[in-house]
């Protein structure tokens, strides 16, 4: 269940914010940048796992989009069952280096929610690059409507470690840090 929630953050951010811009030409192309973690933490009776993911999206025209998700989920060891906290942000000011080599997050206060209960919290992230560089390709479809989206994603990516500093908690983190280029191509009926 964790992992699918993780999975369904980054899909959604990732895909947050394409069709929008998409609609607007039947053709768009994005440079993006970004990184993303993960680390868990156990003890004699439970696990905490944390998550997080950055992504900036810069179009054609110069406009820019960033976001950030963090997540952090704490389960028994036994029974599986636990309880989960997170959010997102919009407009997240974070680096990544144009080789790769390392990327961070300021402190930066999130809104996490946990059921009906919000708080605000500090979270900081920062990665180093521990390994070359690998190439990477993909293509996928999603349908809004009567439109169609193509997007066809193409970049580098670095294996990365680091720690991610979550409510004042740091936690030893693996991930990736990367970059490339997004075109979306729309048809509608």
């Amino acid at each position: 269940m964790k992992r699918v929630v993780t999975v369904l953050v980054i899909l959604f951010g990732l895909l947050a914010f394409a069709p929008v811009a998409a609609a607007a030409s039947p053709r768009e192309n994005f440079d993006n940048a970004g990184f993303d973690a993960f680390g868990s933490q156990c003890g004699q009776q439970t696990c905490t796992d944390t998550n997080f993911f950055a992504d900036r999206q810069t179009t054609a025209s110069g406009e820019v989009f960033s976001f950030a998700c963090v997540d952090q989920f704490t389960y028994n060891i036994r029974t599986g069952r636990g309880t989960d906290v997170g959010g997102c942000l919009d407009g997240v000011d974070f680096t990544v280096a144009g080789d790769l080599s390392s990327a961070s997050l300021p402190a930066t206060q999130f809104e996490v929610c946990q059921r009906n209960n919000c708080r605000t919290i500090t979270v900081s992230a920062n990665l180093t690059a521990t390994g070359s560089s690998a190439t990477f390709r993909s293509r996928y479809t999603e349908r809004d409507g009567t439109c169609t989206f193509t997007y066809s994603d193409s970049g580098q990516s670095r294996s990365a470690s680091g720690s991610v500093t979550f409510d004042g908690s740091v936690v030893a983190v693996d991930g990736s840090i990367r970059s490339g280029k997004t075109t979306v191509t729309s048809k509608c009926k």
